[in-house]
Parts: structure tokens; sequence; C-alpha cells
């Protein structure tokens, strides 16, 4: 793993598929603290796809998170995301009530999420955080890899207080 400015390249964890998700949520959580939480976006397509559509849709269980824990749905793209919707979707955001929640939908979308870190009480557009994994980031020429962009509505935020829990937490596994 290694962080250039706002982006983690190489974003992967070392261990079998359980352990190395169990380390992202706790890399993700780096990014709480007791008035901050994760809202993650899902798309309706994704949550009820059309029969002639190749889309698959998520599991049950993480349609049930989603469903339970939506805090905004709209039609409205609140934020570039680099990513492709149907022409009239929906998004849903939602915070998940848990770690274990969390744990589920990373495993879910493990190849590519979006998340925002937000303040509680503070409006989705004045997040803290926004948070885009996604599986083939070219990021020169010749490599392409999983990583993690940060957008960060403070400049330098990022760097004065995340980056020193994370270098701290995961020093041996970045480079």
């Amino acid at each position: 793993m290694k962080i250039l400015d706002n982006i983690i390249i190489n974003f992967d964890f070392p261990g079998n598929f359980e352990e190395a998700v169990e380390r992202e949520v706790q890399f993700l959580q780096s990014f709480l603290s007791e008035h901050r939480q994760l809202f993650f976006l899902e798309l309706e397509s994704n949550i009820y796809p059309n029969a002639d559509s190749e889309i698959t849709g998520i599991s049950s269980e993480i349609k049930k998170i989603v469903l339970e824990s939506t805090i905004l749905k709209t039609k409205e793209r609140l934020f570039d995301l680099n990513g492709e919707t149907e022409e009239n979707d929906c998004f849903y955001w939602f915070s998940p009530k848990n770690k274990d929640e969390i744990i589920e939908i990373v495993k879910d979308h493990y190849h590519s999420y979006c998340c925002i870190v937000l303040e509680n009480g503070r409006n989705i557009k004045e997040y803290d955080y926004l948070l885009k994994v996604i599986e083939n980031l070219q990021y020169d020429e010749n490599d392409a890899c999983r990583a993690m962009i940060i957008n960060e509505r403070i400049e330098n935020s990022f760097t004065i207080n995340i980056k020193p829990k994370i270098e701290k937490n995961f020093k041996s596994l970045i480079e």
C-alpha cells in the first residue's frame, strides 16, 4: 500500500478474504470519530434490477441493510462518481448500524464502492471525506491496481487529521 497525496494505491490487505475485509473496515474506521459516521451509496438499479438487465443486483442481506438504513433517496447526482448509472436511476445513501454491517457491505462491494464520512447532523453535501474504492486504477503506463481515492471537503484535512492515524495503525503495510 502506498499513499500518493489523496490516492492510496495497492489498496489491499493481507490474509484470506475475510481477514482482508476486516482490516479494510478497520482502515475505514480511521476516518471516524464519535461525531462522524459512514454513509454508503447504492444504486436503485442494484436494489431492484430489471429482469432484462445484465445487472444481477445485490444480495438480500445487503438490500435489507440499505432499505432499513437509507437517509436519502435522490435522483440527483450529488458527487462526480465516475460511474455509469441508468438514466433514471435513484441514489440511496445509507448508514450501516454497526461494524458487522460495514463488513457485509465491503464484502459485497469489494471491487468498487463509494462512501462518505459525515459529521452527525450535517447535510450530505457537507461531507468531510468522499472515499471511492476502485478495482483497476491506472496509475502509470504499465500498472493498474485496486485503489482508494480520497476527496476532502477541507483542503489538507486528510494529511493533517487522518494520514497520521493510518501511518500509525497500518505502518507495516505502507511503503
